[in-house]
């Protein structure tokens, strides 16, 4: 590969002419977890399993304490995080949320306690398998039990649901005609 790179004059353009050896790309860091950069109906937080890196497709998440990660990640579907995505981010044509990193450091996420960490690990084959079977409002139900219900009443966290689900559908429908 290197020698074709050669006999097509690869070392000598910009990005390659730059580089030592020119055909290594720089350091990149491998992030905790990939954040969608463009959703459909919320965005998603996944943990980054296979140590891949990332382009600008999406947003790569880094955390302090790496072990975080997979509690985050279910975390992140709890109703009140998701309404705060769609007040901080974009709608676009056909309903896309786009959240851009500014925006993105602006999401309210719940604060990870011991106690909250255990229950999401016990509970996280079902959040999984709801969240692949596309039953995100579902999982959500299960994470809102989980991270919002010692600090909610169950008509406060009916109410964040609500404003959500209002919220989407507004985005959702916004653009189409009729």
């Amino acid at each position: 590969y290197v020698q074709s790179g050669v006999e097509r004059g690869l070392p000598n353009r910009y990005k390659c002419r730059t580089r030592t050896p020119w055909f290594r790309v720089p350091y990149v860091r491998k992030p905790d977890l990939f954040l969608t950069y463009m959703s459909h109906i919320s965005p998603r937080l996944a943990v980054n399993e296979a140590k891949a890196t990332h382009t600008n497709t999406v947003h790569g998440v880094f955390l302090v304490n790496p072990f975080l990660a997979e509690p985050l990640a279910a975390a992140f579907l709890n109703s009140a995080t998701l309404l705060s995505v769609e007040i901080e981010g974009r709608s676009y044509g056909g309903g896309v949320l786009k959240l851009e990193p500014g925006e993105a450091v602006k999401v309210l996420v719940p604060r990870l306690t011991p106690k909250v960490i255990e229950a999401l690990h016990i509970q996280m084959p079902r959040i999984d398998r709801l969240v692949r079977e596309g039953k995100v409002d579902e999982a959500s139900v299960v994470v809102d039990r989980i991270v919002l219900g010692k600090n909610f009443r169950i008509s406060e966290i009916e109410k964040i649901r609500s404003v959500l689900s209002a919220l989407r559908s507004r985005r959702m429908t916004r653009g189409r005609t009729s």
